[in-house]
């Protein structure tokens, strides 16, 4: 009788392992950004807690972007790492993520997202922008420097823009894969059993 009930109960969960599979703790999410733009760009990552679907201020957990204007850089680093010296702003609608991409809505009036070097943006002329209005102008990306020449460069964008892409896209595993996970989940049951 112990066989088969132990048999049940591994049966059981490896079930509910493979029906479940959207049941998984959220992992974070790393996405390189890289953007062209004038004669400089922008290139680094910016990573999310994992949350797929509309994001928050909350929801990313750090950064490393580095503005180029072609002849000078700024790096902005952020939150979690040693030498941070940046902060940034998300409003609470525009930023979105799905597994492969993170995306930015140019023509919700309401999008803004802003790194920043320093604590406040507002003392600051190091910033990159993301916006549907402002910044640089409606609907752009732009880096801004605290250059002698004021300089700003900005690169047109509109809809829900690809903004970045996932370091590691979603790889599906092989059948046998899930099949074996799923006999040692069983037989790790039974032993406790």
């Amino acid at each position: 009788m112990f066989v088969k009930h132990g048999f049940f109960k591994a049966s059981l969960a490896s079930l509910c392992l493979m029906a479940a599979p959207g049941a998984a703790l959220a992992v974070p999410t790393t996405y390189l950004v890289e953007e062209e733009i004038g004669l400089g760009g922008l290139i680094g990552f910016i990573e999310t807690d994992g949350t797929l679907g509309t994001l928050n201020q909350a929801n990313i957990i750090k950064w490393s972007l580095e503005m180029i204007d072609g002849a000078n850089s700024v790096l902005l680093l952020g939150d979690g790492f040693v030498n941070d010296n940046s902060g940034f702003f998300a409003s609470p609608t525009g930023l979105s993520a799905t597994a492969d991409e993170l995306r930015f809505d140019f023509d919700n009036t309401d999008s803004l997202l802003v790194f920043h070097l320093g604590e406040d943006a507002f003392e600051t002329t190091n910033a990159i922008c993301y916006a549907a209005t402002g910044c640089a102008g409606p609907k752009t990306i732009g880096l801004f420097f605290d250059l002698p020449d004021g300089a700003v460069r900005s690169v047109s964008r509109s809809g829900n823009a690809v903004i970045a892409t996932s370091a590691l896209s979603a790889v599906p595993l092989p059948a046998g894969a899930v099949l074996l996970l799923t006999a040692l989940g069983g037989i790790a049951l039974v032993r406790r059993a």
